[in-house]
């Protein structure tokens, strides 16, 4: 879809660009509610092509599609809960942690 082709030209530039600056990032695709979202599995080339991007320019990656969903990981449909921030913040200690 043209959305797809714009969010992965946008991304790429963005990861080029932190790439060239030596910027140490962690990407997080945040998941949207399976209870609201019944066809979640028309998001997967877009979940494949961020994939494939933080491995093309080595940038860390958190899917949080691939996770079981947890009451609490999200507050509303598609922004982060308790939960889920807590998930988040577990992984960016465990990336950037001296």
């Amino acid at each position: 879809s043209l959305c797809a082709l714009l969010l992965a030209l946008m991304l790429t530039a963005l990861m080029a660009l932190l790439r060239r600056h030596g910027v140490d990032a962690l990407f997080v695709m945040q998941p949207l509610h399976p209870m609201v979202f019944k066809d979640l599995d028309r998001f997967a080339p877009v979940q494949r092509e961020v994939a494939a991007l933080c491995r093309r320019y080595a940038m860390r990656c958190m899917d949080m599609y691939g996770a079981p969903f947890e009451v609490g990981t999200l507050r509303d449909v598609q922004h982060l809960g308790e939960l889920g921030w807590l998930r988040v913040n577990q992984r960016i200690a465990e990336v950037f942690r001296p």
